[in-house]
């Protein structure tokens, strides 16, 4: 009896850690994330640039380059590059082009997406206050390639670099 009470206590302390977050995974036409500065910010493709919409603002006219709180809590700036067909994805002098953003999502949360065409595939990766997002990519990976019924290109691409990245 005392070791089944055991076990449920280690699973209960398990699904309340910040590392058991549950993958959430869909396809939206815009990216809520969180700005350099911390305010909540809403980003829609027009073509290859991007229009700004926060509450109590008239959306910004879109422009090539976003600004984004990082993971680490750093600030980077995003575009998408039509010459390479890919996400350019700026930190501090480096540039890096690539398939995907991992952003701080309006309540703290760790995402990553990929572009679909005139929106974003997003996934959940952590939680707010989980010291080590990077080590739940590979697993948040698995879970949208097994998931994804509909066959999304967005997600099969966000699914790969996911995997690949949490290795």
């Amino acid at each position: 009896m005392t070791r089944r009470i055991l076990m449920l206590a280690a699973s209960l302390v398990a699904a309340a850690s910040p590392a058991a977050a549950k993958t959430v995974a869909y396809e939206d036409n815009k990216l809520n994330f969180r700005s350099c500065d911390g305010e909540k910010v809403s980003a829609r493709w027009f073509g290859a640039d991007l229009a700004l919409s926060q509450a109590g603002k008239s959306p910004t006219d879109p422009a090539p380059t976003v600004k984004f709180l990082t993971w680490d809590g750093q600030c980077g700036s995003f575009k998408w590059n039509a010459d390479i067909g890919a996400l350019e994805v700026t930190l501090g002098d480096k540039k890096q082009p690539g398939k995907i953003l991992n952003f701080v999502a309006w309540d703290g949360s760790r995402w990553s997406a990929a572009r679909t065409g005139g929106g974003f595939f997003v996934a959940k990766i952590a939680e707010e206050g989980d010291a080590d997002p990077k080590s739940r990519m590979k697993a948040a990976g698995e879970w949208v390639a097994k998931n994804n019924k509909l066959g999304v290109v967005a997600a099969d691409i966000l699914a790969e670099e996911l995997a690949a990245s949490g290795q």
